[in-house]
């Protein structure tokens, strides 16, 4: 076992310090305890308190860090201290719940605590010195067998919060855990309840599941268990999935779906950003045969749909036809798109008049330029310009 990333950050000593010194219990817990023991990057430092949210703010502020009360009413203060925030959270247990947002009381009892958490191998806590508390007696267990299986009865869980169950198969994509045969027949029987689900918190669950390296056999079980046709009906896995190259979402999503248009409503729909749904639009566009080989119009097709587009569409292409992309992106990576060596003003100084028929004549020119590879320079568009309006 690596030591703890956590061993040398001074920031969270500080603010463990701080809610020890005021009596209090502090740990690391969650994702970034289970990446740790799994080896893989960690990302937030998020720390469970006995103390209650009053209690945090009143301990940060007496150790000269800075409080933000970024989720007070579910207990959770941000702390700010050497450049870096971390989320304390004080130990809670749920007293209502809709199936998307509790009503919590606070607890000083770890246990608790931890059976109100999705899944067993998030309900783990660590020391700074990197001891590891599983109160369930049951996390640590599951990370070494790789096995996903949420706390307690898996349709209460869901039931609690409908967003669990895209946790589930997310968390599975990313991590490509087993996961129980119980928890997906409770997924499969409430997948409906996802419709509770506000659509942004949908995007961003699905987009970090259509990255993840094990994305194409969880959506083939997505697919199977009746989750995948609740969030994307009509939806259609294909085969070639498995061969686009992991860690982008657009591209993903871009294969489970049919047209521009199926793009364009569903951005809508998800409320995706602007950029966003752009890119997953343009991705779906056409992608020329002879591109795949061709760095001519592989250039050609990013100056007129942009270097984004036509990295994607090629991604696509490649996927679908089992060949690599990896020339093509090559010829993407080291080409900016030029610019047109002509302008209206040119077009004026040989003669020709503003209006309709000088937008034609630069066009046509445009046109011709691009054909050739963008090589001909200012003077050759400048003839071929002439030629063209018939001034030659």
């Amino acid at each position: 076992m690596t030591p703890s990333p956590w061993q040398h950050d001074a920031g969270l000593r500080r603010v463990v310090g701080a809610l020890v010194s005021a009596g209090g219990a502090a740990r690391l817990v969650g994702g970034c305890v289970r990446d740790w023991r799994l080896g893989r990057p960690v990302g937030d430092l998020d720390i469970a308190t006995t103390l209650q949210p009053a209690a945090t703010i009143e301990a940060l502020k007496r150790a000269e860090i800075r409080p933000v009360p970024t989720g007070l009413k579910h207990g959770t203060v941000t702390a700010v201290t050497e450049g870096r925030g971390y989320e304390v959270t004080s130990l809670r247990r749920d007293v209502a719940t809709d199936g998307r947002h509790a009503i919590v009381d606070f607890t000083e009892d770890w246990a608790e605590d931890a059976s109100r958490r999705d899944f067993t191998v998030n309900a783990l806590y660590a020391d700074l010195d990197g001891a590891v508390h599983d109160p369930l007696g049951q996390g640590l267990a599951d990370l070494d067998r790789r096995e996903l299986r949420f706390v307690g009865d898996p349709a209460r869980r869901i039931r609690e919060d409908y967003l669990r169950i895209l946790r589930f198969y997310r968390f599975a994509a990313q991590l490509g855990f087993y996961q129980t045969v119980e928890g997906r027949a409770a997924s499969q029987k409430l997948a409906s309840g996802m419709a509770r689900l506000s659509v942004e918190r949908i995007w961003q669950e699905v987009a970090r599941l259509l990255a993840g390296p094990h994305r194409f056999p969880i959506l083939q079980r997505m697919a199977e268990d009746g989750v995948l046709e609740v969030l994307l009906p009509g939806a259609t896995i294909p085969d070639w999935l498995e061969r686009l190259e992991t860690g982008d979402s657009i591209p993903a999503l871009a294969a489970l779906l049919s047209s521009e248009g199926d793009a364009r409503r569903l951005g809508r729909r998800w409320k995706l950003s602007n950029d966003e749904s752009d890119r997953l639009e343009a991705a779906l566009g056409p992608f020329p045969a002879d591109a795949m080989d061709d760095p001519v119009p592989l250039r050609r097709l990013a100056w007129e749909a942009g270097v984004q587009a036509a990295n994607d569409r090629l991604r696509l292409a490649a996927a679908r036809l089992g060949c690599s992309p990896d020339a093509g992106l090559r010829v993407l990576a080291d080409w900016t798109p030029p610019a047109f060596p002509l302008s209206g003003n040119h077009a004026l100084a040989i003669g020709l008049k503003p209006g309709p028929e000088m937008g034609r004549c630069l066009k046509t020119v445009e046109t011709w330029w691009a054909d050739r590879d963008f090589q001909p320079d200012e003077a050759a568009c400048l003839d071929e310009l002439r030629r063209v309006a018939g001034l030659s």
